[in-house]
């Protein structure tokens, strides 16, 4: 069982939108027996730890750990028509637009190794990713019940 420490827990109930609950201190247990489709997000700064948790935590569970970079640099390297417009956008100093990062993210989110759920790992950034992520599991998922939980790393900067 691992156990998260975490400052700020967004959720989303089936028939409500994504809510956060702010500066409660709570603890999150995940057992696989809990499993039925997990989708998980960790979020937060850079350098705080959520690749390290995300890799061991994907691993325990046996669930993809799914991150927006290696999967922009993934596309860029095979030079798929997605690569190269991200590509083209990097290489002037830009932000990849968020319609294809949402595109990229729905396509890999669409892999059958995801059925079982995922770990996402810095993605969604804004309310607006929320959102397009959002529609992205609801056309993937259609009927079938999932679990959304989505834990956000807070540094203590002192």
């Amino acid at each position: 069982m691992y156990n998260y420490s975490v400052n700020w827990i967004i959720s989303r109930e089936e028939d409500n939108k994504m809510g956060i609950v702010k500066n409660q201190k709570s603890y999150i247990n995940i057992e696989k027996s809990d499993i039925m489709k997990k989708e998980l997000i960790f979020l937060g700064p850079p350098a705080c730890g959520k690749g390290t948790q995300t890799s061991k935590l994907a691993e325990y569970l046996g669930f993809p750990h799914v991150d927006t970079g290696s999967l922009l640099r993934a596309e860029i390297a095979k030079e798929t028509p997605n690569g190269k417009i991200a590509k083209s956008f990097i290489d002037k100093g830009n932000l990849v637009p968020v319609d294809l990062v949402g595109s990229i993210i729905k396509d890999r989110l669409s892999e059958d190794d995801c059925n079982e759920g995922y770990i996402l790992d810095g993605y969604p950034r804004s309310i607006e990713q929320a959102d397009m992520l959002e529609q992205i599991n609801s056309d993937i998922n259609g009927d079938i019940k999932t679990s959304f939980r989505a834990i956000y790393f807070d540094i203590d900067k002192s």
